[in-house]
């Protein structure tokens, strides 16, 4: 190879013949390619993130007042002989307790460097019917 341009690149056969060859259209159809790709690999996120969601929706209904939860004991705050979970019983929801486990979770993303204050929050999070919130 002669020289390279972007868009032609000039060639010398055995004869020492300079022969011009285009590759404007090699170029171009991978860039399409590429595109396809890109917007085709996106589109299936979408998906699979709506598959999950309805996923976790099915086998996690919400929690309603006189449910029965089963909260885990973090194995640093608990001897050898400690029972593993607590069982707890639901008995009042209100807008304040979630904004504040809203605020606590969002800290604690920030603090582990998994999401970034300025960000947008529907990233991470996706708001339930029954003010619940949840990770992606």
């Amino acid at each position: 190879v002669i020289e390279e341009d972007c868009n032609v690149n000039l060639t010398e056969d055995s004869d020492d013949n300079v022969e011009e060859v285009s590759n404007q259209d090699e170029v171009c159809s991978s860039e399409n390619e590429i595109q396809k790709a890109r917007k085709t690999a996106a589109e299936n996120l979408v998906k699979q993130a709506k598959k999950m969601k309805a996923t976790s929706d099915k086998s996690h209904p919400p929690a309603n007042i006189g449910d029965n939860v089963t909260i885990p004991i973090p194995d640093v705050d608990k001897g050898k002989g400690d029972l593993r979970n607590i069982i707890g019983v639901i008995l009042q929801t209100n807008d304040e307790e979630m904004q504040q486990l809203d605020r606590q979770t969002r800290k604690l993303l920030t603090m582990y460097k998994l999401h970034h204050p300025k960000a947008d929050t529907d990233r991470f999070y996706v708001s339930r019917k029954t003010e619940e919130r949840e990770l992606l």
